[in-house]
């Protein structure tokens, strides 16, 4: 119970730095940057889920993260439980599409990018102190829970 209050945690600190950087894009961009941002992080959040989350075997029914591992019904089970080298780099890389994007603007008013880093810090954080010990996907290289990684 205490990883899944972590978790939502992290999620929350998550989603409030992409909500600034959002907000940063729009405010010192444009309302066009700002809706190819927000639709460039709708895809990263499904690549995390398609490549990541898709592959825990807790996401259906002991995802840490709000839940969001319920979201992965709606693609095909994968025929592979373990993750690759693409699934790791295709994870990354819906990682940075969400953190990278906003950092042009966010340049434009230090508190608000302190704000954005410190969020995605204290995320992270959660994620790797907390979250990871209570989770229970041995596939994954965080896994705390478990002797062996195939």
């Amino acid at each position: 119970m205490k990883s899944i209050v972590h978790g939502s945690i992290a999620a929350c600190l998550f989603l409030l730095a992409l909500m600034i950087g959002l907000t940063s894009v729009y405010i010192y961009g444009s309302v066009i940057a700002a809706a190819v941002y927000f639709v460039s992080g709708i895809m990263g959040f499904e690549i995390i889920l398609f490549f990541y989350c898709r592959k825990c075997c807790g996401a259906m029914d002991n995802c840490m993260h709000l839940g969001f591992g319920k979201l992965t019904r709606f693609f095909k089970p994968p025929a592979v439980k373990k993750y690759s080298v693409i699934d790791y780099l295709m994870t990354m890389a819906g990682v940075l599409i969400l953190i990278v994007f906003p950092q042009y603007w966010l340049l434009n008013n230090s508190v608000i990018m302190a704000a954005f880093w410190i969020l995605i810090t204290l995320a992270v954080t959660e994620i790797l102190f907390f979250v990871c010990y209570g989770c229970s996907n041995e596939k994954c290289i965080f896994c705390r829970n478990c002797n062996s990684y195939e």
